[in-house]
């Protein structure tokens, strides 16, 4: 005789079922769009093809416009989502809007920006918009890094690094890393000292590491390993969660390669963007035949199960 399942217990079957019918309910309520040659905008707004969801049309648009926050005038790129008109309905949602601008120039950074919000009958648009500084993006000069290597009117604190002597603030990286706090505000005795060294890292990953400290923008494609790596070891949130929304629309990296990063240093955004690219069975296979398999974590060999359910072979 069968054994019975408790009562509230769904059979593996149904689970099975419910989490395939989750992932398709939750991909037929995203729309993407890629806006190609945003530098040649000027009054005219671009827009992509509708998609209906929920019995209405939606579609992202693009468009530029000057602003005077801050007094002063400024060009601005709004990436944003929209709704035909619903004057008729009392309805809302909440939307998330992930925007990312990538400059066709090998030495130049990318920008990503993303935003939460309401909207419904009861706001004044139909619309949600994100306003991207653009214009660094699409000019050819890298994004000036910090120099560590000399003296600055903030720096109070020296970290050797192989050999190297680079000079940074206490407060700065205390708040990004416990690791930092407690190593200058603790009771060890470098709390006291004026140059501290650093065992195991190389200059060129811990400045990769400082920059990205010091201003997000200087996050590379180049060097995410290296400040995923140090960040996790030196405990900082701020940095992982930097990476995680740096990754989620890059589509120059290694699916696959994004799975284990994202898994390893526990980057929810990224690891939710990556099984979405999952396009067949034959990529999961793939992975599995990798070495770094299994050290996957089991939560994300049960997602993989799963999503190799709903994926055609």
């Amino acid at each position: 005789m069968p054994p019975k399942r408790r009562r509230g217990h769904e059979s593996p079957a149904k689970d099975v079922e419910r989490k395939k019918n989750s992932h398709r309910a939750k991909e037929d309520n995203i729309i993407r769009f890629r806006f190609d040659n945003i530098s040649q905008l000027t009054d005219d707004r671009v827009e992509s093809p509708p998609k209906n969801i929920g019995g209405f049309n939606w579609y992202l648009f693009a468009e530029v416009e000057e602003s005077d926050e801050d007094s002063y005038k400024r060009e601005v790129l709004n990436v944003g989502l929209c709704v035909d008109e619903l004057d008729d309905f009392d309805w809302f949602c909440v939307l998330t809007t992930n925007a990312k601008l990538i400059s066709p120039k090998d030495d130049a950074d990318s920008a990503h920006k993303r935003s939460t919000a309401r909207l419904g009958s009861d706001h004044l648009s139909s619309c949600v918009a994100l306003n991207m500084d653009w214009k660094y993006v699409l000019k050819s000069d890298k994004v000036k890094h910090m120099d560590f290597f000399s003296p600055s009117n903030i720096s109070d604190v020296i970290l050797i690094v192989e050999g190297e002597k680079l000079h940074v603030n206490k407060q700065i990286l205390a708040h990004h890393s416990s690791f930092f706090e407690t190593l200058f505000f603790g009771s060890f005795k470098e709390s006291n000292q004026s140059e501290i060294k650093l065992e195991d890292v190389t200059v060129e990953d811990m400045v990769a590491l400082l920059n990205v400290v010091y201003s997000s923008d200087h996050l590379r494609l180049d060097t995410v390993e290296s400040v995923l790596k140090l960040a996790d070891r030196f405990d900082m949130k701020l940095v992982l969660s930097t990476v995680d929304n740096y990754l989620i629309g890059e589509d120059r990296m290694d699916t696959l390669k994004q799975v284990f990063m994202a898994d390893k240093y526990k980057l929810p955004f990224t690891l939710d963007a990556s099984l979405k690219r999952f396009t067949s069975r034959g990529m999961i296979r793939l992975l599995k035949e990798m070495e770094e398999f299994e050290s996957l974590s089991d939560a994300i060999k049960e997602e993989l199960l799963h999503l190799a359910i709903t994926l055609p072979s």
